[in-house]
Protein backbone atom coordinates (compact mmCIF):
# COMPACT_ATOMS: atom_id res chain seq x y z
CA UNK A 1 0.00 0.00 0.00
CA UNK A 2 1.25 3.24 -0.94
CA UNK A 3 1.01 6.34 1.81
CA UNK A 4 -1.43 8.60 1.22
CA UNK A 5 -1.09 12.10 2.15
CA UNK A 6 -3.09 15.28 2.77
CA UNK A 7 -0.74 18.45 1.41
CA UNK A 8 -2.05 21.29 3.04
CA UNK A 9 -1.51 24.56 1.27
CA UNK A 10 -2.89 27.85 2.19
CA UNK A 11 -4.28 30.58 -0.21
CA UNK A 12 -4.88 33.75 -0.49
CA UNK A 13 -8.49 33.78 -1.63
CA UNK A 14 -10.92 31.28 -2.65
CA UNK A 15 -10.34 31.90 -6.55
CA UNK A 16 -6.44 31.21 -5.52
CA UNK A 17 -7.53 27.73 -4.13
CA UNK A 18 -9.67 26.44 -6.54
CA UNK A 19 -7.28 27.38 -9.89
CA UNK A 20 -4.54 25.87 -7.70
CA UNK A 21 -6.67 22.63 -7.17
CA UNK A 22 -7.94 22.40 -10.80
CA UNK A 23 -4.53 22.28 -11.78
CA UNK A 24 -3.50 19.51 -9.15
CA UNK A 25 -6.53 17.54 -10.63
CA UNK A 26 -5.54 17.98 -13.99
CA UNK A 27 -2.16 17.14 -13.54
CA UNK A 28 -3.50 13.78 -11.85
CA UNK A 29 -1.25 15.03 -8.73
CA UNK A 30 -4.21 14.74 -6.53
CA UNK A 31 -6.85 12.91 -6.34
CA UNK A 32 -9.27 14.78 -4.19
CA UNK A 33 -9.12 18.54 -2.59
CA UNK A 34 -11.01 20.34 -0.01
CA UNK A 35 -11.01 23.78 0.34
CA UNK A 36 -11.63 25.38 3.74
CA UNK A 37 -13.16 29.04 3.13
CA UNK A 38 -11.75 30.84 5.91
CA UNK A 39 -8.82 31.28 8.43
CA UNK A 40 -7.29 33.56 10.29
CA UNK A 41 -3.01 33.27 10.00
CA UNK A 42 -0.76 35.47 12.15
CA UNK A 43 3.01 35.27 11.41
CA UNK A 44 5.94 37.62 11.37
CA UNK A 45 7.26 39.51 8.72
CA UNK A 46 10.43 41.83 8.08
CA UNK A 47 9.70 41.99 12.24
CA UNK A 48 6.46 43.26 12.03
CA UNK A 49 3.49 40.33 13.39
CA UNK A 50 0.98 39.95 10.37
CA UNK A 51 -2.79 38.54 10.43
CA UNK A 52 -4.16 37.74 6.99
CA UNK A 53 -7.49 36.29 6.08
CA UNK A 54 -6.99 33.19 4.15
CA UNK A 55 -8.71 29.89 2.30
CA UNK A 56 -6.83 26.74 2.67
CA UNK A 57 -6.46 23.71 0.37
CA UNK A 58 -6.38 20.55 1.15
CA UNK A 59 -5.19 18.11 -1.77
CA UNK A 60 -4.91 14.35 -1.07
CA UNK A 61 -2.74 12.54 -3.36
CA UNK A 62 0.21 9.67 -2.27
CA UNK A 63 3.64 9.88 -1.29
CA UNK A 64 5.29 9.17 -4.94
CA UNK A 65 3.29 12.52 -6.26
CA UNK A 66 4.72 14.81 -3.45
CA UNK A 67 7.80 16.28 -4.92
CA UNK A 68 5.91 16.70 -8.21
CA UNK A 69 2.40 18.65 -6.16
CA UNK A 70 4.90 20.66 -4.19
CA UNK A 71 6.70 21.82 -7.46
CA UNK A 72 3.56 22.88 -8.99
CA UNK A 73 2.44 24.77 -6.31
CA UNK A 74 5.66 26.67 -5.92
CA UNK A 75 4.53 27.61 -9.99
CA UNK A 76 1.25 28.29 -9.54
CA UNK A 77 0.91 30.24 -6.27
CA UNK A 78 1.02 33.59 -6.04
CA UNK A 79 3.34 33.73 -2.87
CA UNK A 80 6.77 34.42 -2.96
CA UNK A 81 7.25 31.11 -0.28
CA UNK A 82 4.06 29.52 -0.32
CA UNK A 83 3.27 26.61 2.43
CA UNK A 84 3.19 23.48 1.22
CA UNK A 85 2.98 20.99 4.38
CA UNK A 86 2.23 16.95 4.09
CA UNK A 87 0.84 15.26 6.35
CA UNK A 88 0.44 11.39 6.22
CA UNK A 89 -2.28 9.72 6.34
CA UNK A 90 -2.23 7.41 9.31
CA UNK A 91 -5.09 5.24 8.58
CA UNK A 92 -7.29 4.91 5.96
CA UNK A 93 -10.25 3.31 4.83
CA UNK A 94 -9.93 0.41 1.74
CA UNK A 95 -12.76 2.27 -0.54
CA UNK A 96 -11.61 5.22 -0.55
CA UNK A 97 -8.17 4.16 -0.69
CA UNK A 98 -8.70 2.14 -3.59
CA UNK A 99 -10.89 5.37 -5.05
CA UNK A 100 -8.08 7.33 -4.43
CA UNK A 101 -4.81 5.75 -6.20
CA UNK A 102 -7.09 4.58 -8.70
CA UNK A 103 -8.00 8.55 -9.81
CA UNK A 104 -4.04 9.32 -9.66
CA UNK A 105 -2.54 6.56 -11.19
Amino acid sequence: MTNVLLAYIPCKDITEAEQIGSELLKRKLCGCINIIPEITSMYPYHGTMQKEKEVVLIAKTIEENYAKLETAVEELHSYETPCVIAIPAAHINRKYYDWLVGEIQ
